[in-house]
Parts: C-alpha cells; sequence; structure tokens
C-alpha cells in the first residue's frame, strides 16, 4: 500500500519515531533492564522503519 503525505507531515513522522527510540533508550538505562533485549529489538524496528521512510523521501526527491 502506498500513501501520499506532505513534506512537513513526513518530519513531523520522523519526529514522533525518533523521539519514541529516545525514550526507550532512557527506559532501557532506568527501568527496563529486565527487557532490555526486547526493547533493543523495538528500537532497531523503529530504525529500519525511518531508513525507509528516508530512502522513499530520496527516490522522490523529498530533501529533509
Amino acid at each position: 500500500m502506498k500513501i501520499t503525505l506532505e513534506y512537513n507531515d513526513i518530519g513531523k513522522i520522523r519526529s514522533l519515531i525518533t523521539n519514541r527510540i529516545d525514550e526507550l533508550r532512557c527506559d532501557i538505562s532506568d527501568e527496563m533492564q529486565d527487557n532490555e533485549d526486547e526493547v533493543r529489538k523495538v528500537i532497531r524496528e523503529y530504525k529500519t522503519l525511518l531508513k525507509k521512510i528516508d530512502e522513499q523521501t530520496q527516490k522522490v526527491g523529498v530533501i529533509k
């Protein structure tokens, strides 16, 4: 499925994902040491999603 987003929307999505990654990193160091591997997996999935967003925006000529 493909969706069309405005440049500002793409920036907001990137920001939300990046903020969530930062929150999870803080959780690892503060509280979630028992579930550290699971949280790291989620962070990797978020980073993969960011990479896909970046690749697709570059394909269509949108500059970050």
